[in-house]
């Protein structure tokens, strides 16, 4: 299952309501926010899933930008690249 550990910079004045949706967004198994930023845990079931679920969080009206800090996927038997 590939963990990815991912940083989101969210615009001013949405904060509040943004990470209320990234709690519940789907794969999220942990979310903290200071101020702006939103540091994000994902579990997914293969390493297409979490490509699909970083598009989909950058693709997020509010979110400035998404930058992912950590992936692993040793417990996948083949990675696509």
């Amino acid at each position: 299952m590939p963990v990815s550990s991912l940083l989101l910079t969210l615009r001013n004045g949405d904060e509040h309501e943004l990470f209320s949706l990234l709690e519940h967004f789907p794969s999220v198994v942990s979310a903290h926010r200071k101020g702006s930023r939103v540091a994000l845990v994902l579990e997914t079931r293969s390493a297409e899933e979490a490509r699909e679920r970083w598009e989909e969080l950058s693709a997020l009206d509010g979110v400035i930008s998404l930058n992912l800090v950590y992936h692993n996927v040793e417990d996948l038997s083949e990675v696509d690249p």
